[in-house]
């Protein structure tokens, strides 16, 4: 299934060289994003999973 946010970025990154690394973060529960039921979507809980992700992209 594409969404509005995939053919944007598709449109937007398109024209990259393919030497670059493009990371998109979304984060649950905020806009169009799926947020599973009793999830933790404060933005304590945010920066918990994001600080992980910067991590593992570096």
């Amino acid at each position: 299934m594409t969404t509005d946010i995939d053919w944007n970025l598709t449109r937007t990154f398109a024209g990259t060289s393919g030497d670059h690394q493009v990371f998109v973060w979304v984060m649950p529960g905020y806009g169009t994003s799926e947020m599973a039921m009793g999830q933790d979507v404060s933005l304590a809980a945010q920066g918990r999973v994001f600080t992980e992700l910067l991590s593992h992209w570096a």
